[in-house]
């Protein structure tokens, strides 16, 4: 199995954002815009409900829990209508420029289906590896209590150790078939029409550590890039909030609330500008990676599918233009007869319409300019035919 150059992922990521960046926002800015309204619709309307729970101590009632689920459906949807356009433009496959796109046709719900199915196994992941912990813990309770029968060694350090490390066990599994599944599940759907994580599990294959270093490279950036713009949004009032955490002080969802539902508008258009961004920095990772792994066939390997150019259909070169003309020309290879003077023939009612082409002939009558009274010249006729 070919590996991922990392250095020529990170590059195509940057490269498609801000050489292709008008055709992007073209591509995203409308599922963007609707994924930003559903946010901040469930900021006004759901979170406050949720928040005085909390607050109070209670668990969130019902409706909440639904809303949150399809708020969370909802993301993915979009992300899958965003994805798809933006991953088909970095392998290539340019179409016209648009100036907005919403399409939710098959491969797009084919690619929201995937999201959906890898969420589902990584929830499993995480209740099994919470269920495999606690096993891991209470064992080794029971082993170091019946050590400390015979062993004045005390039990608190092996068990925070063993903790710390089946902990750390469980997030690098977790994070190893996140990557597997996600990172080329995008491009493989647009490139191959279908949403197979098995396919997509099998070119990751062997490049973990690769994947990693290229999403790191892309995230963290990004986080920055995040933290930056809500600073700028929302300056001294999210540092001392953020103060207040670290300090160990409780924060006040109420006025954490408050400083969010004040400033909602602009931090949802923040949130929706990252989704965008994000989406188009994995795409030219992810269609630089898949070229690398999954390489055209040699007959369509040209010099412009090298540089990421669209893949035209083979077509047979068309002839030089003298070959062309040359090939139209007909080539004569007889010279064109002579005009013959003009001649008149009768044909007697005698003989039959299928003798007609048979060849007949005829004597020329000259006409003498010096001599007119020159005999005329004998007539031979032919059967059936008289010629003047």
């Amino acid at each position: 199995m070919d590996t991922i150059p990392v250095g020529k992922s990170i590059g195509g990521a940057y490269g498609f954002l801000f050489g292709r960046i008008l055709t992007i926002l073209g591509l995203s800015w409308l599922p963007a815009a609707i994924y930003g309204a559903g946010r901040l619709a469930f900021v006004n309307h759901v979170m406050p409900g949720v928040l005085t729970a909390l607050h109070n101590g209670a668990h969130p009632s019902p409706g909440a829990h639904i809303a949150m689920l399809a708020l969370f459906l909802f993301s993915l949807l979009m992300f899958a209508i965003i994805a798809l356009p933006l991953n088909r433009e970095a392998l290539g496959s340019r179409g016209e420029t648009v100036l907005a796109r919403l399409v939710i046709g098959m491969p797009e719900l084919r690619l929201f289906g995937a999201y959906v199915l890898i969420d589902v196994i990584l929830i499993a992941l995480i209740v099994a590896g919470v269920f495999g912990l606690i096993g891991v813990v209470m064992g080794t309770k029971a082993a170091l209590g019946l050590w400390a029968q015979g062993t004045p060694l005390a039990g608190w350090p092996v068990l925070r150790i063993v903790h710390i490390a089946s902990a750390v066990i469980a997030i690098l599994i977790l994070l190893f078939v996140a990557l597997r599944l996600s990172f080329l599940i995008s491009v493989v759907t647009a490139a191959e029409g279908k949403a197979s994580l098995r396919r997509a599990w099998e070119l990751s294959s062997g490049n973990f550590w690769r994947i990693l270093a290229i999403v790191l490279a892309i995230l963290v950036p990004v986080a920055i890039l995040t933290i930056a713009c809500e600073y700028a949004v929302l300056g001294s009032l999210l540092s001392a909030f953020h103060h207040g955490m670290f300090a160990g002080r409780r924060p006040d969802p109420s006025a954490a609330f408050a400083l969010v539902r004040a400033h909602g508008p602009v931090l949802v258009a923040i949130a929706a500008a990252i989704v965008v961004i994000l989406n188009a920095l994995f795409a030219g990772a992810a269609a630089t990676a898949y070229r690398a792994l999954v390489p055209p066939p040699p007959s369509q390997e040209t010099e412009s599918t090298k540089t990421g150019a669209r893949i035209e259909p083979f077509a047979e070169p068309s002839p030089p233009a003298d070959e062309a003309v040359a090939e139209e020309t007909p080539v004569a290879h007889e010279p064109a007869p002579e005009p013959q003077p003009e001649t008149h023939a009768e044909i007697s009612e005698e003989a039959p319409a299928e003798h007609v082409e048979e060849p007949i002939e005829l004597h020329e009558v000259e006409a003498a300019d010096e001599a007119h009274d020159a005999p005329p010249a004998e007539h031979h006729e032919e059967p059936g035919a008289h010629a003047h």
